[in-house]
């Protein structure tokens, strides 16, 4: 594959409260759902350290940082 055609993370595009912000306010209304949040409910036990992990998972990806630990596509 050629590394020209990926995406690069761009710092300005968002910033860290704004990251944070949208997290919090999609995994809220995830939550507040019928049908979704029964699934999320029953798997975060911690839902501070979940938001705090989520984050870090699109700080990398939206702003190159490198806090993120894991890999998400074994758990889903």
């Amino acid at each position: 594959m050629n590394d020209e055609r990926l995406p690069q993370p761009a710092a300005d595009l968002c910033s860290e409260e704004e990251i944070d912000r949208l997290v919090r306010r999609f995994y809220g209304r995830v939550r507040e759902d019928d049908l979704l949040g029964p699934v999320f409910e029953a798997h975060v036990h911690d839902w501070e350290a979940h938001m705090r992990h989520l984050v870090d998972f699109w700080s990398a990806l939206l702003r190159g940082t490198r806090r993120f630990k894991g890999v998400p596509m074994q758990k889903h």
